[in-house]
């Protein structure tokens, strides 16, 4: 029995592609917001067949974005490239324009008459109501 001998080979395996499993929870973002991968859950296939799944929780350093996390987003962004372990994959998010700033300007001076009419409506119903009503 001691004369037995045993040979062990080992195989190389590599990262052949990677996918998404779970989306991220957000999708949608308004201009000027930043992606957020939080839920984004990645399946990792390997040469040798082998498949397994990475969390970005947890293990954000194995992760990049392309626009990277903190760059404000633009209305033409379509999707946010993911990349892990050197294998890329594209997820699509929907990003609306903001506001423009004659919008807002609109939207205040609507709020400005909408309360000169109350404020009037509620003078004419005091004068109609009278003293001592």
């Amino acid at each position: 029995l001691s004369d037995m001998a045993v040979a062990v080979t080992f195989e190389e395996v590599s990262l052949t592609g990677i996918s998404i499993w779970r989306t991220p929870y957000d999708l949608d973002y308004t201009e000027g917001e930043t992606f957020d991968p939080s839920g984004l859950l990645i399946l990792m296939t390997y040469s040798n067949g082998l498949q397994g799944l990475l969390c970005y929780e947890g293990n954000e350093p194995e992760f990049s974005f392309d626009p990277s996390l903190g760059t404000p987003l633009k209305a033409s962004n379509g999707s946010v490239t993911i990349s892990c372990g050197g294998k890329s994959v594209e997820q699509a998010i929907t990003v609306t324009g903001s506001p423009s700033g004659i919008n807002i300007l609109v939207y205040v001076a609507i709020a400005a008459v909408a309360l000169a009419v109350t404020a009037a409506a509620v003078r004419l119903m005091m004068r109609r109501a009278g003293p001592g009503s």
